[in-house]
């Protein structure tokens, strides 16, 4: 399994790298986010204002975290050690805030491609060898159940699993996890329900070949970390060795969440 996956990945590599630069003499290169022109990906004053989150962090639940947590260790914090968590970590760009709320917010909307996949671009760039670090063997995006598919236009969670799959040089398993039971969004129900919610959501298909492989899991925003809890479980279950996470956005645990917006409501997870 691990040889047809890195010969995938060698022939994805060749086809993204001929697909881009036809890009380039096709459409001209401009900001997704601000609009600039002058180069591929976010302009320079927009990675200066979402930054490089570097905070210091809890590795397993993403949040942020006191000076005497050793993120590398992946011990967790306050915020998540009581929790039975199926993935072993969780990297992530930032906090869900500012200029980077507004991205992910922006995301789901019709031709917003070109923007998560210019965000997972600065979102390797940052955290690069952290995620290198990792040694995966495939990504996964975290799915969606086929109702949602065609009420919405884009699933950025494969867009930015795309870009992470191609910067590691290793597949992007699109079709490997399922959803297969429609659920009541997230974000309307309490804590307490997150769980029983997504509980059996998710399966991994029989030709899934997961077989003691770590899986990189991607989403764009972790809230409570109920989704991804859901999925890596799916994809334990399904063969995976580890499962790791990567994702955007980390919602910050003190957050409000009830008063979110109806903007965020349909983003969290």
């Amino acid at each position: 399994m691990r040889g047809v996956l890195k010969r995938s990945a060698a022939g994805l590599s060749v086809f993204s790298s001929a697909a881009s630069l036809l890009a380039d003499l096709v459409y001209p290169r401009h900001c997704p986010m601000c609009g600039s022109g002058g180069r591929a990906g976010l302009c320079p004053g927009c990675c200066h204002e979402v930054g490089a989150d570097l905070r210091n962090r809890c590795g397993r639940c993403g949040q942020a975290a006191g000076p005497h947590v050793d993120a590398d260790r992946v011990v967790g914090c306050w915020h998540c050690r009581g929790q039975r968590l199926s993935f072993a970590g969780v990297e992530r760009l930032g906090m869900y805030e500012g200029l980077l709320r507004s991205a992910c917010i922006r995301g789901k909307s019709g031709g917003a491609r070109p923007l998560v996949w210019a965000m997972g671009e600065w979102f390797f760039e940052c955290r690069g060898e952290a995620l290198s670090g990792l040694s995966v063997d495939v990504v996964v995006p975290v799915p969606w159940h086929w109702t949602k598919r065609i009420a919405l236009p884009h699933n950025q969670a494969e867009t930015l699993a795309a870009v992470l799959g191609r910067s590691l040089r290793v597949p992007m398993g699109r079709h490997i996890l399922r959803k297969v039971r429609r659920t009541p969004d997230q974000s309307s129900l309490p804590a307490v329900s997150r769980r029983a919610n997504l509980r059996d959501a998710f399966c991994v298909r029989r030709c899934g070949g997961l077989d003691g492989l770590h899986v990189l899991l991607v989403d764009d925003i972790l809230t409570t970390g109920t989704t991804a809890h859901q999925a890596a479980r799916a994809l334990r279950q399904g063969g995976a060795g580890r499962v790791s996470v990567a994702v955007l956005a980390v919602v910050s645990a003190t957050a409000d969440r009830p008063a979110l917006s109806p903007d965020d409501r349909h983003e969290s997870r």
